[in-house]
């Protein structure tokens, strides 16, 4: 899939930088400072790269799962990353961030790790495309 979105960046000629598991550590704080620096709209960053090497990401706006991690805990790191501390003040704003993960049914393991049993399996069997959880200091909620 990583190699897909490469593609597709390079085709429609979108910034970006990406780091993998292969990745030189040169190349890693190279793409590191191009993202949080706003040279590089997008970051393309793989599982196998976090499960090796914890890095903190600095300047997450928009986090976008291709599908869900297959280790769950992963999700809340990098969901955790997106804090004021860790942006950039000049570039955008915290009023505007999202999570997105890109699911099918066959990632109701997976999904049901982050969101619960219950929830992952109405997410799966609804008639709707979209499911969007909302959550503040009080509440999470599916709508």
């Amino acid at each position: 899939m990583l190699q897909l979105c490469r593609n597709h960046f390079k085709r429609e000629d979108i910034g970006f930088v990406q780091i993998c598991e292969y990745s030189k550590e040169g190349k890693v704080a190279r793409a590191r400072d191009m993202f949080f620096h706003g040279d590089a709209h997008f970051l393309l960053y793989t599982e196998r790269f976090h499960f090796f090497n914890r890095i903190r990401v600095k300047g997450i706006r928009h986090l976008i799962f291709y599908s869900p991690p297959n280790v769950p805990h992963f999700y809340y790191e990098m969901c955790n990353l997106m804090q004021e501390s860790n942006m950039n003040k000049k570039i955008g704003s915290m009023s505007n961030m999202t999570v997105t993960v890109l699911y099918s049914k066959y990632d109701i393991n997976q999904l049901s790790a982050i969101v619960g049993t219950d929830r992952a399996v109405r997410m799966i069997e609804s008639e709707r495309n979209v499911h969007m959880l909302v959550t503040d200091a009080k509440n999470t909620d599916t709508i």
